[in-house]
């Protein structure tokens, strides 16, 4: 049996490989095991397809947990994969930062079982960081959780970074505020934008609206990434409407630069 585990979200995949492991271990504790991670030595391949076909030595399983597996295209990896597939005695778990190529399509359909992890995005991302804080003790002010989020999409590998981020904030206050993530996070955009696109969702009156579109527009910020840092922080009606925005964007309909001003001259 295979299992192929892909997607950028390093921690729910990493989370997710460590609890397979974890079940297969405590479920056949004699079985015979090899670990590989083709990302850093591409080589071991070799040694992994001579495991998996050589008889077991204390039990009838085996099992080989792959990091970055689909990193080596080799044929004989690859007819060793498809041997594998509706085996009961051999299981061989794969995490990948990427979807499998065309190489590998076989991962993605039966019997391979696979599993996906996008990163998180809106409400899935909101909920997440609200779990995360209650684990360590701590709470977000809504201001400064709108913040965090902000934050978090930005950057790669979202619930690493908030992982790690609400542990640091944990050990300084149990109630977190904008002014405490300013101590503790190196924001790297600038203040500035966060505000403006902040000031964009919330300001009722359109000239001001505009006002601040244009500013953002003349600073050049990726008009794409302002949507999409909207879209974050979006509650309502106003929520609704870059939904139904963004389905325009998907379908051709209309441009990031026309999606935003239209939303800022029907916003309120």
């Amino acid at each position: 049996m295979i299992m192929c585990l892909y997607g950028p979200d390093t921690y729910r995949r990493q989370e997710e490989l460590r609890a397979l492991m974890s079940r297969y271990r405590e479920r056949n504790p004699q079985t015979d095991l090899i670990t590989a991670d083709f990302g850093d030595e591409p080589e071991a391949y070799e040694g992994v397809c001579d495991f998996l076909r050589q008889p077991a030595l204390f039990s009838a399983k085996k099992a080989a947990f792959i990091r970055e597996g689909t990193a080596v295209s080799e044929k004989r990896w690859i007819r060793t994969l498809k041997d594998f597939r509706e085996s009961e005695d051999v299981f061989v778990i794969m995490s990948d930062l990427k979807k499998p190529p065309k190489a590998f399509a076989f991962l993605l359909a039966p019997p391979v079982r696979n599993k996906a992890f996008a990163e998180l995005e809106g409400g899935d991302l909101e909920r997440f960081v609200k779990s995360a804080a209650a684990r360590a003790g701590t709470l977000f002010e809504p201001g400064a959780l709108h913040a965090f989020l902000l934050y978090l999409v930005a950057h790669p590998d979202r619930t690493l970074r908030a992982i790690r981020e609400v542990e640091k904030l944990s050990l300084l206050t149990p109630r977190v505020t904008q002014a405490h993530l300013s101590e503790t996070i190196d924001w790297e955009q600038e203040p500035e934008f966060y505000r403006a696109v902040g000031a964009l969702l919330y300001e009722k009156k359109r000239e001001r609206r505009l006002t601040l579109l244009e500013e953002l527009f003349l600073r050049r910020e990726d008009s794409a990434y302002v949507f999409n840092m909207l879209a974050v922080q979006a509650r309502g009606a106003a929520a609704a409407a870059l939904a139904s925005y963004d389905v325009s964007k998907k379908s051709g309909g209309l441009e990031d630069e026309e999606v935003l001003l239209s939303f800022a001259l029907q916003l309120g």
